[in-house]
């Protein structure tokens, strides 16, 4: 008799064991059930992509590539269009891996649309590198090089040469520090000298040569503040250089508190 109590017994813990297993699994089902359902419903999927900034073909582009990728699932189960789990942060990389898009931006503006915010880079210069005029690529006023670019001639676009044989597509030609430093040396010699800028050397450990539209040479260097060099330039050409303007082969403006110059031969 205690023995069929017993029996009895465990197999009432049993049973009561494998319904608490059913009812967390079962529960589990239906709450799994009310998320899929809630990604999927209407009123969160993504039905309008905004792209601003760019216009034309290129807008279209975005705006079909963005789709595509919105079509696609996390895990082959959630939906990539839904607003609240929306794969933004793809769709900015899509744009960064372009070079030519500057500081590309994804929102969402509930309940049903995404915003896209970039605009196309514009050029300052050609870079290329020295040697190779079929290696140029387009370089924006920050120095990042973002587009290849037929060789130009003439001073219409500033030509830069990189002597030290690196190829920075897709990255900043220069430290940001050192190209802003060019940027306003190129700007400030033209206005000063009232003469435009052929082209630009770089060269290693930092130094730079303009050379100016008369076949004259001005040398830089980027750890100098550029402010000094252009008061030493000033200073120089207002002196007993002004005279001997027309025979100089160039400038050496890379010492804080010195100027050299050579005359042609």
């Amino acid at each position: 008799m205690s023995k069929d109590l017993l029996e009895l017994s465990r197999k009432r813990k049993r049973r009561r064991a494998l319904f608490k297993i059913y009812g967390t699994l079962g529960g589990i089902a239906v709450l799994f059930l009310v998320i899929l359902f809630a990604f999927y419903y209407p009123k969160f999927r993504i039905s309008s992509i905004t792209v601003e900034g760019v216009a034309g073909d290129l807008a279209d582009k975005i705006k079909t590539d963005a789709e595509s990728i919105l079509s696609k699932k996390y895990f082959y189960i959630f939906p990539k269009d839904n607003i609240l789990i929306a794969a933004t942060g793809e769709i900015k990389s899509m744009l960064e891996s372009d070079p030519r898009f500057d500081q590309p931006a994804v929102e969402k503006k509930y309940p049903s649309t995404v915003v896209i915010k970039t605009a196309l880079r514009k050029s300052w210069a050609v870079v290329c590198r020295e040697g190779s005029e079929n290696d140029c690529s387009l370089v924006d006023r920050s120095g990042f090089v973002f587009a290849k670019a037929p060789f130009l001639s003439g001073t219409a676009v500033l030509k830069i040469f990189d002597k030290r044989g690196e190829n920075n597509f897709g990255n900043y030609v220069l430290p940001a520090g050192h190209f802003k430093n060019l940027v306003l040396l190129v700007e400030k010699v033209e206005e000063k000298l009232d003469e435009d800028i052929e082209s630009v050397a770089l060269k290693e450990h930092s130094e730079a040569e303009l050379i100016l539209k008369s076949d004259r040479r001005l040398i830089f260097d980027f750890e100098l503040d550029p402010r000094i060099a252009l008061e030493n330039l000033s200073v120089s050409l207002s002196s007993e250089l002004a005279i001997l303007k027309d025979q100089i082969e160039y400038i050496d403006l890379r010492f804080p508190n010195k100027v050299f110059y050579r005359l042609k031969d």
